[in-house]
């Protein structure tokens, strides 16, 4: 019996096409293998600036480079390296890569920290000098005088081997390292050890000091009467342009439990400029103090006999002229005139040790002339 071919056909036909996609699974091999040949990109880097070989390869590679210019830089001090092929299989999908490059330079050029520059008059070294040098700049003098006033305040917050201040006209019993400082306004002695005043400390508006200049330890190069330092106060000088002015007004206002003689106030008004080979500058202040009071709010002890600087006004008055030969070299005239007098408007009451009364003041006028302090002289 002779079987029909019908029911083989289904297999005869699943055998052909095993046999059809064997042959074809060679040939789609070799198609991906082209793709992927066909992906691959050879690049020549040379030497130069990063940037510029990113930016040539985005452009041959048809990819997107994105470079981050805020991270640093890395550096190298080997010798460069020849010029080497990369290359590089990328999928077909659009890539993106993200390289560091260095920080670009700031618009403006950093600013400096201000360099100090000490010097003596003598060939020795700093290790071996017994003296100490400190530098005090504005920015230090306005914060003192934010809070108070007072030079003698000013100098001992700022200088720890300076004794505190008394709040007196008269300044005796204030040292530098325990003996006599020698006061100098712009290198020019405002006292003398023959003949003390008193008031050395007192004789110019620290409103009108540029900056202070200390040498701490005995010394003789800028005169007698330094056996504890040298303190010199350096004033304002004129500033670029032709007219430049300056405003300070500061006022101490009483709390709710004080009364209106503590109020006290200080104005200070500054032109200076320069012109050609000339400069200028002229500086007035003038200070009215009220009454001061202590933690509990009674009055402070008034010295009728050598003044406080409480209840007392003062006022001052700086000129400068120059006049520049060169660039390194000039004249210049100066004047200073300074002036402190109480006002005399309280009598001091003794206290009692014994039973812990301190001294206070209480309304009325002192017998005698009233206390007073007057420079008047070349600040440089």
């Amino acid at each position: 019996m002779r079987a029909s071919p019908l029911p083989f056909l289904p297999l005869g036909q699943l055998a052909c096409a095993a046999l059809l996609a064997c042959s074809a699974w060679p040939a789609a091999g070799q198609t991906a293998t082209a793709a992927v040949q066909a992906a691959a990109l050879r690049f020549e880097i040379v030497e130069g600036p990063l940037a510029q070989t990113l930016t040539r390869i985005g452009q041959d590679s048809g990819r997107t480079i994105a470079a981050d210019t805020a991270a640093p830089a890395s550096t190298s001090t080997g010798q460069p390296r020849p010029a080497a092929p990369l290359t590089q299989t990328t999928p077909p999908a659009p890539a993106v890569a993200t390289v560091a490059l260095a920080a670009a330079p700031p618009d403006s050029p950093p600013e400096l920290a201000p360099v100090v520059v000490t010097a003596s008059r003598t060939q020795l070294r700093q290790a071996d000098a017994p003296q100490t040098v400190v530098v005090i700049g504005r920015e230090e003098i306005e914060q003192q005088l934010a809070i108070s006033g007072n030079s003698s305040d000013v100098l001992s917050s700022l200088l720890p081997s300076y004794t505190p201040s008394r709040g007196k006209m008269n300044g005796s019993g204030e040292t530098l390292r325990g003996r006599t400082p020698l006061i100098m306004i712009d290198g020019v002695p405002q006292s003398n050890p023959i003949r003390p005043t008193g008031r050395e400390a007192h004789t110019i508006d620290f409103a009108m000091v540029e900056r202070i200049e200390v040498i701490q330890g005995a010394n003789a190069e800028n005169g007698l009467g330094a056996t504890g330092g040298t303190i010199n106060l350096v004033t304002r000088r004129p500033q670029p342009g032709q007219v430049n002015q300056h405003v300070d007004v500061q006022a101490t206002l009483p709390t709710s439990g004080a009364s209106g003689d503590t109020l006290s106030y200080k104005t200070a008004y500054r032109v200076d400029g320069r012109a050609e080979k000339l400069d200028y500058l002229l500086s007035v202040s003038a200070d009215d103090q009220g009454l001061y009071r202590d933690g509990r709010g009674r009055a402070i002890g008034a010295d009728n006999t050598q003044g406080d600087l409480m209840d007392s006004r003062a006022y001052d008055v700086l000129g400068k002229l120059g006049y520049w030969i060169d660039d390194e070299q000039s004249l210049q005239l100066s004047l200073n005139r300074y002036r402190i007098k109480s006002k005399a408007n309280y009598l001091s009451v003794a206290g009692n040790r014994a039973d812990g009364t301190p001294t206070t003041s209480v309304r009325g006028t002192p017998p005698g002339a009233r206390p007073r302090g007057t420079t008047c002289g070349p600040a440089a």
